[in-house]
């Protein structure tokens, strides 16, 4: 019974999205309280309210009653405050960098916002730019003093900043952070950025593949949210001028060509008109199972397991990171392998500060329950993610 109102639940969210993305006009289905308060809370932690909320309107089932109609109503009101915000406070970060001649490529959904019927549609927890490693104390230096940010820490890939709860800033220093390719390394990306002025962007196969490959990071640290299928299948339908071609190619190099068939085939069950397969219902299992944006503790446990071949090699793993992998959190240790021990305790004692340390024990306890991971061992494989 549980399992038929979750399928009935996942069928109005996915049918929602296809009325306001797709441009279809098919009326929900009918819900009881209970039901309505499972979609509002599924929505919510999808961060796709919003989006439903435009659907809800429109639906003339009346399937929604007025107490959960106002909640959306709610978030679609957020979304456009904290978009009008963003889009306030990248502009200002767009004319500073202008002016002082700094080199700057806005990344994630600052860019694919222009392909969503409207651009508050695409929601973003930060601002995402790349910069030249080169140029970071300057732009430090002017978005503190000139656009009024408060710089809160730095690793190798990036620094944060943030401004107020709507307004968060990821200044990138490069791309991704493990196992790092020539194709997504800062000297590939600048080599072969368009420019207008000093703002830049990536080609066409270029943003794919940094989109999918930022979504295989998350797939395999908990899983990633329906919102990253909905960029994708963005990407495939709304962007004009897709070089196919060169997506493939580049998808090729990078590793990523088996995972994107997947992926891109989950979409066209949930936003087309595709028949699901063995491998896409694997994949839409363990999506749903991770419950929100950025996945769960439950799915993080089973990639672990899958990925350091059992529970003692997770452990210790958790408790004692790799050197490079520490290096990437703590630049300062890069050729200085003598002090890992001081490293890694500081940032022991750093996870139990965040409350980090307690994900991990969850994730542990996860691994302890015996979870079936032959199910994810064949999926990642199948992915080419194993």
């Amino acid at each position: 019974n549980e399992d038929r109102k979750l399928e009935k639940t996942v069928k109005n969210m996915l049918q929602c999205l296809r009325n306001v993305i797709c441009g279809e006009d098919v009326p929900l289905l009918a819900m009881s309280e209970t039901e309505q308060e499972q979609f509002y809370k599924m929505s919510f932690a999808q961060d796709i309210a919003h989006l439903i909320s435009a659907a809800v309107r429109n639906d003339e089932n009346n399937s929604i009653s007025e107490k959960y109609r106002k909640k959306f109503q709610q978030q679609e009101n957020l979304a456009i405050y904290r978009y009008t915000c963003q889009e306030l406070a990248l502009e200002e970060i767009r004319t500073v960098f202008e002016q002082q001649e700094i080199l700057f490529l806005p990344l994630k959904g600052a860019v694919i916002r222009g392909s969503y019927p409207e651009a508050w549609m695409r929601t973003s927890s930060d601002i995402d730019i790349l910069i030249r490693e080169e140029d970071y104390e300057k732009a430090k230096e002017f978005l503190t003093e000139k656009c009024g940010f408060l710089y809160e820490s730095k690793d190798k890939k990036n620094a944060n900043f943030y401004r107020d709860e709507h307004v968060h800033l990821e200044l990138h220093l490069n791309l991704i952070k493990d196992d790092q390719t020539v194709e997504f390394s800062p000297e590939y990306v600048w080599a072969h950025v368009e420019r207008s002025g000093y703002e830049c962007r990536m080609s066409d196969a270029d943003f794919y593949a940094f989109h999918l490959e930022h979504m295989k990071q998350h797939f395999t640290t908990g899983g990633c949210g329906i919102r990253f299928f909905l960029d994708l299948w963005i990407l495939n339908h709304s962007v004009k001028d897709k070089q196919e071609k060169k997506r493939e190619e580049k998808l090729e190099r990078c590793g990523l060509a088996e995972f994107e068939y997947a992926v891109r085939s989950l979409t066209e069950v949930w936003f087309g008109e595709a028949e699901h397969t063995e491998l896409t219902r694997q994949v839409e299992r363990f999506i749903l199972a991770g419950g929100s944006v950025y996945g769960s503790v439950e799915n993080w446990a089973l990639v672990q397991g899958v990925q350091n071949q059992g529970r003692l090699k997770s452990v210790i793993r958790r408790i004692w990171l790799p050197y490079k992998e520490l290096c990437w959190s703590y630049p300062a240790l890069e050729g200085k392998r003598y002090i890992q021990p001081y490293y890694e305790a500081k940032r022991f004692l750093k996870m139990i500060a965040d409350g980090r340390w307690h994900r991990s024990v969850l994730e542990l306890k996860a691994n302890a329950k015996g979870k079936e991971l032959s199910d994810v061992e064949s999926m990642m494989k199948r992915l080419g993610l194993r």
